[in-house]
């Protein structure tokens, strides 16, 4: 407003054209350098943000199943609340056979192979349960073995969901030993 009335319209026109024009050779010379057509850099531009686009979406969707799953295992909220302490909840030692003998009902989420990643495991281990390193350790040591009994089935899919995502395979055996 102020530049407008200083110069005039025609000044003010003039210079946003020359400006817009500028720009316009800046990024043309910029896409012939890539070796690019304006129509190439334009449905590259487009295909970029529709990669943007669905990588968002696809992080928003891990995000929302990891909470899903983090609300069915409610001891990884409080840091103070053990998964000994929930009614239902047992840590299956690693010595013990099986713990559906001792606890009709429920699931044993059971750790198949610790995959490559052993140290994330672990970890996962450590918090889902709230052993030691060196229990945790011991555990995956001697896989396949049972770690953790939980009394439904989202639990035990939040459970498995932790393991597999830090690079292990898990499986759900039920009341009756079966897996699934």
């Amino acid at each position: 407003m102020v530049i407008e009335r200083a110069l005039g319209l025609r000044y003010v026109v003039a210079f946003s054209v020359l400006a817009a024009g500028a720009f316009v050779l800046i990024t043309t010379r910029q896409v012939h350098q890539r070796g690019q057509t304006i129509a190439e850099a334009i449905a590259a531009s487009k295909a970029g943000r529709r990669r943007q686009a669905e990588q968002r979406l696809l992080r928003r969707a891990e995000r929302r199943d990891r909470a899903r799953h983090e609300a069915a295992l409610p001891w990884l909220k409080d840091q103070q609340l053990s998964p000994r302490a929930l009614p239902g909840v047992v840590i299956t030692p690693a010595a013990a056979a099986d713990a559906a003998e001792h606890h009709p009902g429920g699931h044993n989420v059971v750790l198949d192979s610790p995959g490559d990643r052993r140290i994330q495991v672990i970890g996962q281990l450590r918090r889902l349960t709230r052993l030691s390193f060196a229990e945790a350790k011991d555990l995956v040591d001697t896989a396949p073995v049972p770690v953790i009994w939980v009394p439904d089935m989202p639990m035990a899919e939040a459970v498995k969901y932790v393991l597999e995502s830090a690079g292990a395979t898990a499986s759900i055996t039920g009341p009756a030993g079966g897996t699934q």
